[in-house]
C-alpha cells in the first residue's frame, strides 16, 4: 500500500479519500470540503497541499481548472484556494505517479517537462462504465426538475450513443420516455432499432427536430448548430453533458432564445459517494499496476 496525497476537488474526493484508506493506503486530504468524521488527515492551507503532494509516494488530482488568462490550476471547490500546476509540478519528484481526471495536454506536457509519470484515471473503461449510472440519474434530475410535465409524455433525443447515452436511454425508457437517438454511423443507427429505441441520423436531425421535447447531448463535439436548433421547438430543453469543445452551440442557442443547461461532473453532484468510490477503486487498480510495472 502506498502514502497518497488527495488534492483539491469536490466531495467525491472526501468519499475517494475514505475508501483509499479503508483499501490500506495511507492518505492525506488536502483542500476540498474537509469533512472531520473522516479518517484521512486533512490539510487546509496552500503550503500544507504542497507539503502533503512532496512528501507522498504517489498524488492524486480531480479534473483540472483553467482561469481567464489561461492557466492551469488545482482547485478546491467550495473554498477558494488555487494551486497553479506549475508550482504543484516544482515540488513533486520524478517517478512519483500523478492520477488526474482528465488532464488537457498543456498539463500533460507541463509534468513531462519535469520527469513526471502523469495517470488519467478517466481514461479507464471501469470508471467510464460504471460513471455513467450516476451521469444518467444527474440528468433525469435534471428533465424532472426543469420540465413542466411528466417524463412519460415526453419525446426526448440523445445524440450520442456512448456509456451515458446508453444508460440514459434505459432509465428513460423506463419511464415511459418516447426515447431517440440521433448519431452518424449507420452501425450505430443499426444498433439503437436493435436496442428498442427510435434511430435517427444528424443528417436528419432538422427535419425532426420540432418533435422533440428535450436534447441531451453527450458528443464532445459540435454537432448541433444553428441550423439545427433553429428548428426546435421554442421551449425545447436542451442539456449538454459533454467536455468541450461540447455538442450544441451555445452562442446560437442564446440567440434562439432556447434553454440550456451546461451539466458538467454530474456524478459528482447527483451521487458524490458513489463517485467517489468509482474513482477510488479506480485508482487502487492503477496503483496496483503500477507497483508491479516498478
Amino acid at each position: 500500500m502506498m502514502k497518497l496525497a488527495l488534492l483539491g476537488g469536490d466531495r467525491r474526493m472526501l468519499f475517494a479519500a475514505e475508501h483509499l484508506s479503508v483499501l490500506g493506503h495511507d492518505v492525506r486530504l488536502a483542500g476540498g470540503a474537509v469533512a472531520t468524521h473522516f479518517s484521512a488527515t486533512a490539510a487546509s492551507a496552500p503550503d500544507d497541499w504542497l507539503d502533503a503532494a512532496g512528501q507522498s509516494e504517489s498524488v492524486i488530482l480531480p479534473l483540472c481548472t483553467q482561469t481567464a488568462d489561461g492557466a492551469w490550476i488545482l482547485q478546491a471547490p467550495p473554498t477558494a484556494e488555487k494551486i497553479p500546476l506549475a508550482t504543484l509540478a516544482e515540488v513533486l519528484h520524478p517517478g512519483q505517479p500523478v492520477l488526474a481526471g482528465m488532464p488537457p495536454e498543456p498539463v500533460r506536457a507541463l509534468f513531462f517537462s519535469r520527469g513526471l509519470t502523469l495517470l488519467d484515471y478517466f481514461a479507464r473503461d471501469e470508471l467510464a462504465i460504471a460513471n455513467a449510472v450516476p451521469t444518467a440519474q444527474g440528468v433525469l434530475a435534471l428533465l424532472m426538475d426543469a420540465l413542466e410535465v411528466v417524463l412519460a409524455d415526453c419525446a426526448v433525443c440523445i445524440t450520442g450513443y456512448g456509456r451515458c447515452a446508453r444508460a440514459l436511454a434505459r432509465a428513460l425508457r423506463g419511464l415511459g420516455t418516447r426515447v431517440s437517438i440521433a448519431v452518424r454511423r449507420r452501425r450505430d443507427l443499426v444498433q439503437v432499432r436493435v436496442d428498442g429505441y427510435t434511430p435517427l441520423s444528424l443528417a436528419d436531425f432538422p427535419e425532426n427536430a420540432a418533435a422533440f421535447d428535450a436534447i441531451i447531448n453527450t458528443v464532445p463535439e459540435q454537432i448541433l448548430g444553428a441550423e439545427a436548433l433553429g428548428a426546435l421547438k421554442k421551449d425545447c430543453l436542451l442539456i449538454e453533458i459533454a467536455s468541450a469543445p461540447f455538442g450544441i452551440d451555445r452562442a446560437a442557442a442564446a440567440t434562439l432564445g432556447l434553454p440550456l443547461i451546461y451539466a458538467p461532473s454530474l456524478p459528482g453532484k447527483a451521487a458524490p459517494k458513489t463517485a467517489g468510490l468509482i474513482i477510488a477503486d479506480t485508482v487502487h487498480t492503477m496503483l496496483q499496476e503500477w507497483q508491479s510495472r516498478c
